[in-house]
């Protein structure tokens, strides 16, 4: 046995070909050859093509052109190989027709009677059968008449989905991204008491690098058929989020939601955000998208612009909430905000400074701080008072180094609030508040042993600040905004942290802070500040522990106290939380447990645990149970879900197709 082995170029600007056999035939005069025995022809990759290798029992045909390969065909091409029983492949345009492929792409399979070869990453395919379940025959198959895959994405039409030799679904259009792992379908069937039965089912459309978007159809006995559409577009830098959904429900008409998230990076510095939100109705939510109803969000639309420098930022943004008449509420409009971080002066001296403008349009005026005065003076004011607040801060500050750990770092600093009314007027109050202080720190280091230290972080914090030029007397010119008067504080802090060393590398594994402190210029009740402390542990691999509480020692006592602890490993995950706030402002106390779990047994199951419970009224805000059983190509779950704060009870059973 011996090898031929010779090469070509069939014009300059074509890439290089390679021929490989046992032996050969070659005519000169009209450039045919025959190739025999473990024929290899080998078609260089180029800039925007990969090399195709074709392979072959025999291979005749024109050394500059058409070929054709018979007996144990196989294509190799950017890793990949695909099988056929014969084929036909132009070697100056890199096209050909093979016949009986097969091939695999990740964990999909892949049969077609022809496939069109249009370049090494470009394929048309007829009578396709696909499926990624690898039994014999599968579980499971597509079967359609054409199909095409570029390299990434095999896009089936007119796909019909057989469960053995069942038709169960069909799809006008699919498109797969074997590597993607997101499903071309889901669908979930159930009972609950709200909705009664149920089946919802989601189609992907499309699924690519530029976009992914799935249309859904679901269907309730108890509250009719509701459609939608979910899915997000890839910009140059940036991306934009839809989300559209309606109820046709019955006795209560159309009912729905659309929202639009957009994100994008105009210039190298420059942010666009956008955040478009509507609901028909504010119960919308609750009903449908939330099962822990207690995280449903209000549906505020917002948008900004920001820029962000190598020492300064800035951002102008807008918000509207769509449902403001429901409220008497403080809402900002258009908003300018700028910031200048510290940056040194002089003789380690740092300047650093914000401000900004606030549209402000007030709900219920008589209870608002300055808006009142507002509609004192102006009673033909509507129910909406418009404001403009206007607010600046300059501050300097300069740290000494002192020695063994110690540090004092003294600053000034001037901030200035105003207003402009719907008449362009500045009406009372505004005010100039000039403030000095000091901090000083220390740093100590105590290594317990080689592999573990432990360090202490002490400071002193002294702030004077005066009202200076003041116009009114409400210290509160907006409720809940502006609430800083002239003080005359220390603060104390303390915090310490334990770290230990695995090797080379070191981890914290005890934090620890606490800090309070004293106001000189009140009396009786008002002079001391609040005990805030905040415990962290790391107590072991992949777990960690924080508690947290805040004391107002001015009579009041405990205001809030916090608890969370996390575990998570392969195959286990567990939290768990306590929530304790005291109400003020005429609202109850609230007291809350929660706890949440997650474990894989036996490698196909999974049993997940989540439960809120209310101990101020001792009752449980929800509970939710859910179990899933992985088959061969199915995931099938179970899931409980009890809500007794809206009194509502879901029992859902889902059925999912499982991809590699």
């Amino acid at each position: 046995m011996f090898e031929i082995l010779f090469a070509t170029f069939l014009i300059s600007s074509q890439p290089r070909v390679d021929f490989k056999a046992d032996t050969s035939n070659y005519v000169i005069d009209s450039r045919r050859m025959e190739l025999i025995g473990n024929v290899s022809v080998i078609r260089a990759g180029t800039t925007t093509e990969s090399e195709l290798t074709l392979k072959a029992d025999t291979i005749s045909g024109k050394i500059d052109g058409l070929i054709t390969a018979e007996g144990a065909v196989q294509i190799e091409y950017s890793g990949r190989t695909a099988t056929a029983s014969h084929g036909i492949y132009d070697i100056a345009i890199g096209e050909g027709r093979f016949d009986d492929v097969k091939f695999v792409e990740d964990s999909w399979f892949v049969r077609a009677k022809v496939m069109q070869a249009l370049g090494t990453e470009r394929f048309e395919l007829s009578d396709v059968t696909a499926t990624s379940c690898d039994k014999e025959p599968p579980h499971y198959h597509f079967k359609l008449n054409r199909a095409s895959y570029d390299g990434t994405h095999l896009k089936l039409s007119g796909a019909t989905m057989y469960i053995g030799k069942t038709p169960v679904f069909w799809w006008p259009y699919l498109s797969l991204r074997p590597a993607g792992g997101k499903p071309p379908f889901r669908i979930r069937a159930g009972k609950s008491d709200y909705e009664g039965y149920f089946v919802k089912t989601a189609y992907r459309i499309i699924s690519t690098d530029a976009a992914d978007a799935e249309v859904i159809l679901d269907w309730r006995s108890r509250r009719g058929w509701a459609y939608g559409a979910l899915g997000s577009i890839a910009l140059k830098r940036g991306n934009l989020d839809f989300d559209l959904y309606r109820i046709d429900e019955r006795d209560r008409g159309g009912r729905g939601v659309a929202r639009a998230q957009y994100r994008q990076e105009l210039l190298e510095r420059l942010t666009s955000r956008a955040d478009i939100y509507f609901v028909t109705d504010g119960l919308f939510l609750q009903d449908y998208r939330f099962e822990d109803f207690a995280s449903k969000p209000d549906p505020i639309s917002r948008a900004s612009l920001s820029w962000r420098g190598d020492g300064a930022a800035g951002v102008l943004r807008v918000a509207v909430n769509q449902r403001r008449d429901d409220y008497d509420l403080i809402e900002r409009l258009p908003e300018l905000r700028w910031n200048y971080s510290p940056h040194p002066i002089f003789e380690k001296v740092f300047l650093e400074a914000k401000g900004g403008f606030t549209v402000f349009r007030i709900s219920n005026p008589y209870d608002s701080g300055i808006a009142s005065l507002s509609k004192r003076d102006n009673p033909s004011v509507g129910d909406d008072v418009g404001l403009t607040r206007g607010d600046a801060e300059i501050r300097v500050r300069r740290k000494f180094e002192l020695g063994k750990g110690f540090a004092f770092t003294p600053e000034a600093r001037i901030s200035a609030i105003g207003y402009l009314n719907d008449t362009g007027a500045i009406p009372e109050p505004y005010r100039v508040m000039p403030s000095a202080g000091f901090a000083l720190t220390n740093y100590r280091r105590f290594n317990l042993s080689n592999d573990v230290s432990y360090s202490i972080r002490p400071g002193l914090e002294f702030l004077e600040r005066g009202l200076g030029w003041n116009r009114g007397d409400a210290y509160s010119i907006i409720e809940h905004i502006d609430r800083e008067r002239d003080a005359r504080t220390l603060k104390i802090i303390l915090d310490q942290g334990m770290m230990t060393r695995n090797g080379r590398t070191w981890k914290e594994k005890l934090r620890v802070r606490l800090d309070g402190g004293f106001d000189f210029d009140r009396n009786g009740a008002e002079r001391y500040l609040p005990i805030v402390g905040k415990i962290s542990v790391w107590p072991i691999q992949n777990s960690s522990l924080d508690i947290g509480v805040t004391y107002l020692p001015n009579g009041i006592g405990l205001r809030d106290a916090w608890t969370s602890f996390s575990y998570s490993r392969p195959g286990v995950t567990i939290s768990s939380g306590y929530n304790y706030r005291r109400g003020d402002a005429g609202l109850k106390d609230y007291e809350n447990a929660s706890l949440g779990a997650l474990t894989r047994f036996a490698k196909v199951w999974e049993f997940g645990l989540n439960a809120s419970y209310n101990l101020t009224e001792q009752r449980m805000d929800f509970a939710s149970y859910n179990l899933t059983r992985e088959f061969h190509d199915w995931i099938i779950g179970f899931r409980i879900t009890d809500q007794k704060a809206v009194n509502r009870w879901d029992f859902r059973v889902s059925a999912e197709m499982k991809f590699p």
